[in-house]
């Protein structure tokens, strides 16, 4: 039977129902899928954001990513110890008997130079046709370095010689060592083996029982540190930094006290001392500025340096002193944790931080000569070392590590002087009564002792030591080290001239390779450094051989004057 058109529409109904319903699961279905391509995106972006993130963080950096990281966890996060109560009471030295400048003027060209020698730097880390070096150390490294450094509230000069260690000097060297490995050109001034910033407390006071000479004053530079240059087994001096602590140098202070002037009328002259509370707090800080400029400038001065700083780890004041002026100090007031920041927060000014400033320093100081290193005349000492020197034959005791090679040359002759410090006299004063005692084999076995000299004026190494006693030898000879294809039997031959030295009665105490020359003239092993040795017995009336028996004697005598 024919179906009524009513089915028809009845059944038609239905399909259409049917069709919407698979479309709207169709739909629903498609919704879901984009809906879970989303995610997937979201899920992949993210995750390509955290392996970014974490590849920066440990995978080596570029050069101003790797300042600006510095910045951020090193500088910015510095604070200062607020409670006096857990800070330094100890005053700023008085520079009564420093040298000082006669005129404060400031260091316009500073910051110029400091830019120029910035853009170098950078041009050689991030070259124009290349992509940018990434050799610096990973950003979780500075964080932990800056997690350890900023923790402690820096509250004296041994906490911010700390600080400014990890902080700043070390990641100077980083960026030295890296542009030693760049073909640098004539961009930068020769960069020798690299620098180091050494405590001048390295020097002469490695004695534990000398610890308490040390704080009765004999050295009196504790809060200072030498920044040196190297090339091979060769260094130069390059600068001096002094470290005050903040609290005792307030930036405020610095950069309201810290004016161009007449230094010696304005401050050394300066008679009147205010009554009134307010002004006398205003000349409190500028004679306490005013020492501490002043005791920096006098170390600069004596070791004839052309640049140098001060820091109280919030502030730097970098200072020059012009040879063809030597009575003006120039200066240059910086807070990198300020200066490197924008006013409206766009920018960064990288040249301004704290380690691209004393990058600067550093190269600018490279570029310099020092005033007191021009070439020898042939009657004054050719060069000094702390160091093993192959050349001349010596090495540095934990006595007298103070060694110069005078070469007489328009006299014909060479001899070697030994300098300590004054807590040290006695153990050179004693190595001279061995070399007396012994004095039938000067110049045989021993090197000649020709006397010993007390200074009326100290002499200033750049370890920043005050050499006030020289012991005066002849030349040994040849540090073994400097000798090519010498072979020797080491023990049969110091055992022989241990027991030349116990025929006299003597005990060398300190028998070693440092501690042996080799002399061309007398074809033989000659033993130096004597401040060890001990006297087991009188002298025996014993002879040598003839050279040593008909050596003239030697006449000695102690010396007092400037050398």
């Amino acid at each position: 039977m024919p179906q009524e058109p009513e089915d028809y529409r009845l059944l038609f109904e239905k399909e259409r129902r049917l069709r919407e319903e698979e479309w709207t699961h169709l739909e629903q279905r498609l919704h879901a899928t984009q809906l879970d391509l989303q995610e997937e995106r979201k899920q992949r972006r993210l995750q390509e954001e955290l392996r970014q993130g974490l590849e920066s963080r440990v995978d080596p950096t570029t050069f101003e990513h790797f300042l600006h990281s510095c910045h951020e966890l090193l500088s910015i996060l510095l604070t200062i110890q607020p409670k006096q109560s857990k800070t330094t009471k100890g005053l700023i030295t008085a520079p009564t008997g420093r040298y000082c400048p006669t005129t404060l003027c400031e260091w316009m060209d500073f910051p110029y130079q400091r830019d120029e020698l910035f853009n170098r730097v950078s041009c050689l880390f991030h070259p124009a046709k290349t992509a940018p070096l990434a050799v610096f150390t990973l950003l979780v490294g500075l964080e932990t370095v800056g997690k350890l450094v900023c923790r402690r509230q820096l509250g004296s000069e041994l906490d911010l010689m700390s600080y400014e260690r990890y902080a700043v000097e070390e990641q100077v060297i980083s960026i030295i060592q890296e542009l030693l490995k760049l073909d640098t050109g004539s961009q930068l001034p020769s960069l020798g083996s690299g620098i180091s910033f050494e405590n001048h407390a390295n020097t002469l006071d490695e004695e534990p029982e000398l610890t308490s000479q040390i704080h009765q004053g004999w050295r009196p530079w504790s809060d200072q540190l030498c920044v040196f240059w190297r090339d091979g087994e060769f260094e130069t001096l390059l600068f001096i930094i002094e470290y005050k602590a903040s609290h005792k140098l307030l930036p405020p202070n610095l950069w309201t006290r810290l004016q161009p002037s007449n230094f010696w009328e304005n401050i050394v002259q300066a008679q009147q001392i205010p009554t009134d509370p307010e002004e006398k707090l205003i000349y409190n800080a500028k004679q306490i500025t005013s020492a501490a400029i002043t005791q920096t400038f006098d170390y600069m001065v004596k070791e004839g340096v052309e640049y140098g700083y001060l820091t109280t780890g919030e502030a730097f004041v970098f200072l020059r002193i012009k040879e063809d002026n030597l009575t003006t100090l120039y200066y240059h007031l910086s807070e990198p944790a300020h200066d490197a920041n924008t006013q409206d927060g766009d920018s960064f000014w990288y040249s301004n931080t704290a380690i691209s400033s004393v990058l600067s320093l550093c190269l600018l100081a490279l570029a310099s000569k020092r005033w007191n290193s021009d070439n020898p005349s042939d009657d004054q000492p050719s060069e000094s070392s702390e160091e093993d020197d192959p050349a001349n034959g010596t090495r540095p005791s934990q006595i007298g590590k103070r060694f110069a090679v005078m070469m007489m040359a328009q006299y014909g002759y060479t001899f070697v002087r030994k300098g300590t410090i004054r807590g040290l006299m006695s153990h050179l004063q004693h190595e001279a009564k061995v070399y007396d005692y012994l004095s039938k084999l000067q110049g045989n076995l021993i090197p000649v002792c020709l006397g010993s000299v007390n200074l009326r004026q100290p002499f200033i190494t750049d370890g920043l030591d005050l050499i006030v006693h020289y012991l005066l030898l002849s030349w040994a000879g040849d540090s073994l080290d400097s000798l090519e294809d010498f072979n020797f039997d080491f023990h049969r031959e110091t055992r022989k001239l241990q027991k030349e030295l116990l025929r006299y009665g003597v005990v060398h105490g300190d028998v070693r390779r440092p501690n042996l020359t080799w002399s061309a003239e007398l074809s033989r092993l000659m033993l130096i450094d004597f401040d060890q040795a001990r006297l087991e017995r009188k002298r025996p009336l014993i002879g040598l051989s003839s050279k040593a028996n008909h050596r003239p004697t030697v006449k000695r005598r102690q010396l007092a004057f400037p050398i």
